[in-house]
């Protein structure tokens, strides 16, 4: 077991909020008629398209993982209804379809529900923080967290079997998941009668395979979202693989919620001394959005690619 490992700020959402940042520091969660969304603001002109993206990726990034490294009694009380991301520009930055392109953003309207919404929230921020900002926005972007339906179903089941928390008992939130999806093929092939295939995950690289082809959206353009615990078994079996296909030894970091009830992400040690942003890496590789054009090798290949 490892305790020792450093922690990443708690990245719920950027918490040192101050005027000053053309980017605002906080990331605003809105409700929608359809879930959450987080709501990101540009108050000025970073500096550019790279600036804007750069000053994007950090509140995004921080911000996703925050939510992937909820707790299972965290999401008992409130769960996970995240649905997608909005940004409003308040100025002109050149080029800023380009910098925000990465991130599954795209123009939406401002008429909409959902922005009406995040500008009513955005406007009370600004008082706070004393922005001062133009009555309209120069522009609002827009994009998707899209969640397979088989991804839904397990992490529903995790919701209710999951007692403790990533890293305390290694091994254990992929086995949970392995269980919940045994279940699931169980009632599938009670439906069909003319099903005779059964899906197996097992604790190696071909489960990793499996896993991954189950779980996410083939759709380019969106956020390839994993709910926090499926995502957090996910890393749990990439750890595992790890530790069994690829020979390397693995330590977990435990990730209990500190006072204000907010979890570190999941982390990894590899032989005693290289620590490894698990959780950031898989956020990176492959939840965030691909172009339709876009060839990316599958987590397996990663993995061995990375770490044999």
């Amino acid at each position: 077991m490892l305790s020792e490992l450093p922690q990443l700020p708690n990245q719920r959402g950027p918490a040192a909020a101050g005027p000053g940042e053309a980017v605002h520091t906080r990331v605003l969660p809105v409700e929608t008629a359809e879930g959450s969304e987080l709501v990101l603001a540009c108050w000025r002109d970073p500096g550019g398209a790279a600036a804007l993206h750069a000053a994007l990726r950090l509140r995004i990034e921080g911000s996703l993982i925050g939510e992937l490294s909820r707790t299972a009694d965290d999401l008992r009380e409130n769960p996970s209804a995240l649905v997608g991301l909005r940004l409003v520009l308040f100025a002109d930055v050149a080029d800023a379809g380009d910098a925000v392109k990465a991130f599954g953003l795209s123009r939406a309207g401002a008429g909409t529900a959902e922005s009406r919404a995040a500008l009513a929230r955005l406007r009370h921020e600004a008082t706070l923080f004393g922005e001062s900002i133009p009555d309209e926005p120069v522009a609002i972007y827009a994009g998707r967290a899209v969640v397979t339906d088989i991804a839904r179903e397990v992490e529903s089941a995790l919701v209710e079997m999951t007692g403790d928390v990533w890293g305390k008992n290694p091994g254990a939130p992929f086995a949970r998941m392995a269980r919940a999806f045994a279940a699931i093929e169980d009632a599938r092939l009670s439906a069909d009668a003319s099903a005779d295939t059964r899906v197996v995950l097992s604790a190696d690289l071909a489960g990793v395979s499996a896993v991954e082809e189950l779980l996410f959206t083939d759709r380019p353009g969106v956020l390839r979202w994993l709910p926090p615990l499926t995502f957090q078994a996910l890393c749990d079996l990439l750890a595992v693989a790890i530790s069994r296909s690829l020979g390397r030894q693995v330590d977990w970091a435990e990730t209990a919620a500190d006072d204000a009830g907010v979890a570190p992400p999941p982390m990894i040690r590899l032989s005693g001394n290289v620590h490894v942003p698990l959780a950031l890496e898989v956020l990176r590789w492959a939840v965030m959005p691909r172009r339709v054009d876009e060839e990316v090798p599958s987590l397996s290949e990663w993995l061995s690619g990375t770490f044999s």
